[in-house]
């Protein structure tokens, strides 16, 4: 910005000339001496060269420079040029005196800011411990990491933390060019920034909403490019595991138990309980016909309930818990999980279901249940993660979601079970007293 209003100082026309010299006064930069100080000795228009020199003077001031100006400068801080006007030396007087004051309101801010009275003054040496200023760097280069993640927030306060350790960070091109890239400022508009407390709490309020909606947006933009196409090839292979892996499973149960009694002889077949032998008949009464309304209802509750339960979740993630995503992406990222786990535990049902035929029941059977258990444990908390990961709210808010709608759901089934009953329950126990008159109890 600098360089540009010292080009500015050699525009042909005077009032750009006159804005470039009022603008470098109000930077109060070192840098910008000499080239005032050239305006002064060569400049055309005898105003512009006056107000050069003031704006060099008021830069001066501002740093509290008590040493003796370079050659370039001296001439700049001496009397003014006469002027060839004709104004006795009173009339001169009092209008460089009326130009002075105007210059002063034109290059200072007119009201006091209180960060300015706080913040370190360029050019001067501050004294600060080794281990001060190598903590300070530290900051700096932890608030420029930050800043290159997106998250200006913490950023900000490394840069607080670097600027109370060492001062004369305000001195150094690197401390200012994190500084600037943080804030989206320039010099002391971005180190006011970083002091003001009052306007630091207001840059990471606005920070920190920044960065929530950054992660929001990619997020959504992921979520967005889940199509009803892929939930529905997804769908089409949750259908068919939880339609032939029961149907599979009990085929697999039927066969074992058959092979299991068939090595039993007629004593010891005699010998069991009538419970066993029950399974034994139940067994031999099923067929491929009997297979058919197992594998339906299994496609029914396996489908229609994860639908309903999704649904649910869906609600309770957007409406109650500040979860963003699309029923789309939920659909997609739990039917693919499951599509990828349920094969596997409907495998190892079927080994457990070998193993206790095979072994007729030894302990062995337990090692095999427990990995079965340990198996629908984990896809049991996955699917928390699942949901957090499809509302990007984390696990712990999926996994209530998820129990809060499995509790709406056995809430709802059992208040239809309960007035099933009512109606139906009522309707037979009145039908069979009336055809049992001596069923019903005697009044005592």
């Amino acid at each position: 910005m600098i360089d540009e209003l010292i080009l500015q100082l050699g525009d042909s026309d005077p009032a750009r000339r006159r804005q470039a010299i009022i603008a470098l006064g109000k930077t109060k930069n070192m840098a910008a001496l000499r080239p005032l100080a050239r305006v002064f000795r060569s400049d055309s228009d005898l105003e512009l060269r006056e107000l050069a020199r003031k704006a060099g003077v008021y830069i001066r001031q501002q740093n509290e420079l008590l040493n003796v100006p370079s050659p370039e400068e001296s001439d700049m801080y001496a009397t003014p040029p006469p002027t060839s006007n004709g104004e006795s030396y009173t009339q001169r007087r009092l209008r460089q005196l009326e130009e002075e004051k105007q210059a002063q309101v034109e290059a200072a801010p007119p009201v006091v800011d209180p960060a300015a009275s706080r913040r370190p003054i360029r050019g001067r040496e501050y004294r600060v411990p080794d281990d001060a200023k190598e903590r300070a760097k530290k900051y700096v280069d932890s608030a420029l990491t930050d800043n290159a993640r997106g998250n200006d927030a913490a950023a900000m306060k490394s840069l607080t933390q670097a600027i109370s350790l060492n001062p004369n960070l305000v001195n150094d091109a690197y401390f200012n060019s994190v500084a600037s890239a943080v804030t989206q400022l320039d010099g002391d508009a971005a180190l006011d920034l970083i002091i003001d407390k009052g306007q630091r709490k207001q840059f990471e309020a606005a920070a920190k909403g920044a960065t929530k909606q950054a992660k929001i947006d990619k997020h959504m933009e992921v979520a967005d490019k889940t199509s009803w196409t892929d939930v529905i090839w997804e769908g089409v292979i949750y259908t068919l595991i939880t339609t032939f892996g029961p149907v599979l499973g009990t085929l697999v149960t039927m066969q074992l138990s058959l092979n299991f009694f068939s090595t039993l002889s007629a004593e010891t077949l005699e010998a069991l309980p009538s419970t066993v032998t029950g399974i034994q008949d139940s067994v031999l009464l099923l067929s491929g016909a009997t297979l058919i309304p197992v594998g339906f209802i299994s496609a029914i509750i396996g489908v229609g309930g994860l639908l309903l339960q999704l649904v649910l979740v869906h609600f309770l993630a957007t409406m109650l818990f500040g979860g963003h995503g699309t029923i789309r992406h939920l659909l997609t990222t739990l039917l693919s999980f499951y599509n990828k786990w349920f094969p596997r535990l409907f495998l190892l049902s079927y080994i457990s279901t070998g193993v206790f035929f095979v072994s007729a029941g030894s302990p062995i059977t337990a090692c095999v249940v427990i990995i079965l258990v340990g198996m629908a444990l984990y896809v049991l908390g996955n699917t928390s993660s699942k949901i957090g990961e499809a509302y990007d709210f984390g696990g712990a808010r999926g996994c209530i979601s998820l129990n809060l709608s499995n509790f709406i759901i056995i809430g709802l089934f059992s208040l239809v079970m309960f007035l099933l009953f009512q109606a139906v329950g009522g309707a037979a126990l009145e039908t069979f007293f009336r055809f049992n008159p001596t069923a019903i109890p005697p009044v005592q």
